[in-house]
Protein backbone atom coordinates (compact mmCIF):
# COMPACT_ATOMS: atom_id res chain seq x y z
CA UNK A 1 0.00 0.00 0.00
CA UNK A 2 2.92 1.99 0.94
CA UNK A 3 4.33 1.86 -2.71
CA UNK A 4 1.04 2.75 -4.41
CA UNK A 5 0.25 5.85 -2.09
CA UNK A 6 3.93 6.96 -3.26
CA UNK A 7 3.32 6.18 -6.61
CA UNK A 8 0.29 8.46 -6.82
CA UNK A 9 1.52 11.28 -4.99
CA UNK A 10 4.61 11.25 -7.30
CA UNK A 11 2.45 10.99 -10.78
CA UNK A 12 0.03 13.42 -9.45
CA UNK A 13 -0.09 16.64 -11.83
CA UNK A 14 0.51 18.83 -9.06
CA UNK A 15 3.91 17.31 -7.75
CA UNK A 16 6.03 19.91 -8.41
CA UNK A 17 8.95 18.75 -6.21
CA UNK A 18 12.55 18.33 -6.97
CA UNK A 19 13.18 15.41 -6.69
CA UNK A 20 15.08 13.26 -9.52
CA UNK A 21 13.97 10.17 -11.92
CA UNK A 22 16.53 8.03 -9.92
CA UNK A 23 15.51 9.49 -6.42
CA UNK A 24 11.76 8.51 -7.20
CA UNK A 25 13.13 4.92 -8.67
CA UNK A 26 15.31 4.17 -5.35
CA UNK A 27 12.42 4.91 -3.00
CA UNK A 28 9.83 3.26 -5.01
CA UNK A 29 12.01 0.46 -5.24
CA UNK A 30 12.93 0.17 -1.62
CA UNK A 31 8.93 0.25 -1.19
CA UNK A 32 8.26 -2.71 -3.34
CA UNK A 33 11.21 -4.44 -2.38
CA UNK A 34 10.33 -4.31 1.48
CA UNK A 35 6.61 -5.19 0.80
CA UNK A 36 8.00 -8.39 -1.33
CA UNK A 37 10.49 -9.52 2.03
CA UNK A 38 7.13 -8.79 4.56
CA UNK A 39 5.16 -11.07 1.66
CA UNK A 40 7.64 -14.01 2.24
CA UNK A 41 8.25 -13.84 5.78
CA UNK A 42 4.40 -13.61 6.15
CA UNK A 43 4.32 -17.03 3.98
CA UNK A 44 7.20 -18.62 6.50
CA UNK A 45 5.36 -17.47 9.31
CA UNK A 46 2.00 -19.43 8.07
CA UNK A 47 4.01 -22.58 6.99
CA UNK A 48 5.01 -22.66 10.19
CA UNK A 49 2.50 -21.67 12.32
CA UNK A 50 0.63 -24.29 9.93
CA UNK A 51 3.24 -26.96 10.67
CA UNK A 52 3.41 -26.61 14.40
CA UNK A 53 -0.80 -26.42 14.90
CA UNK A 54 -0.72 -29.79 12.49
CA UNK A 55 2.02 -31.33 15.27
CA UNK A 56 -0.32 -30.76 18.21
CA UNK A 57 -3.97 -31.28 17.37
CA UNK A 58 -2.04 -34.69 16.19
CA UNK A 59 -0.34 -35.34 18.94
CA UNK A 60 -3.78 -34.08 21.10
CA UNK A 61 -5.75 -37.07 18.89
CA UNK A 62 -3.26 -39.29 19.39
CA UNK A 63 -3.37 -38.94 23.04
CA UNK A 64 -7.24 -39.16 23.51
CA UNK A 65 -7.44 -41.71 21.28
CA UNK A 66 -4.70 -44.14 23.19
CA UNK A 67 -6.51 -42.66 26.45
CA UNK A 68 -9.75 -44.09 25.56
CA UNK A 69 -11.44 -47.01 27.45
CA UNK A 70 -10.93 -50.11 26.59
CA UNK A 71 -15.10 -50.69 25.70
CA UNK A 72 -14.41 -47.98 23.30
CA UNK A 73 -12.08 -50.31 21.34
CA UNK A 74 -13.88 -53.60 21.57
CA UNK A 75 -16.78 -51.65 20.34
CA UNK A 76 -15.62 -49.96 17.70
CA UNK A 77 -14.56 -51.40 14.80
CA UNK A 78 -10.64 -50.65 13.70
CA UNK A 79 -11.42 -49.46 10.07
CA UNK A 80 -13.72 -46.75 11.02
CA UNK A 81 -11.14 -45.34 13.73
CA UNK A 82 -8.60 -44.99 11.04
CA UNK A 83 -10.43 -43.94 8.77
CA UNK A 84 -11.96 -41.53 10.90
CA UNK A 85 -8.69 -40.38 12.18
CA UNK A 86 -6.64 -39.96 9.06
CA UNK A 87 -9.75 -38.14 6.67
CA UNK A 88 -10.31 -35.62 9.71
CA UNK A 89 -6.77 -34.59 10.90
CA UNK A 90 -5.78 -34.66 6.89
CA UNK A 91 -8.81 -32.19 6.18
CA UNK A 92 -7.59 -29.71 9.05
CA UNK A 93 -4.61 -30.12 8.44
CA UNK A 94 -4.73 -28.77 4.57
CA UNK A 95 -7.64 -26.36 5.65
CA UNK A 96 -6.07 -25.02 8.18
CA UNK A 97 -2.91 -23.95 5.88
CA UNK A 98 -5.22 -22.34 3.39
CA UNK A 99 -7.08 -20.29 6.49
CA UNK A 100 -3.68 -19.19 8.23
CA UNK A 101 -2.19 -18.13 4.86
CA UNK A 102 -5.15 -15.76 4.19
CA UNK A 103 -5.12 -14.61 7.05
CA UNK A 104 -1.96 -13.42 7.75
CA UNK A 105 -2.30 -11.92 3.78
CA UNK A 106 -5.27 -9.80 4.65
CA UNK A 107 -3.48 -8.64 7.54
CA UNK A 108 -0.33 -7.92 5.78
CA UNK A 109 -2.63 -6.36 2.84
CA UNK A 110 -4.45 -3.87 5.33
CA UNK A 111 -1.34 -2.64 7.17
Amino acid sequence: AAADIWLAQRTSPQDTDGDTNGDFLGVYMGLVLGFAVALIMSSRLAVAGTTRASRLLHQECAERLLGAPLSWWDGTPKGRITSRFSSDLGAVDTQLGYMFENAVQIIMNIT
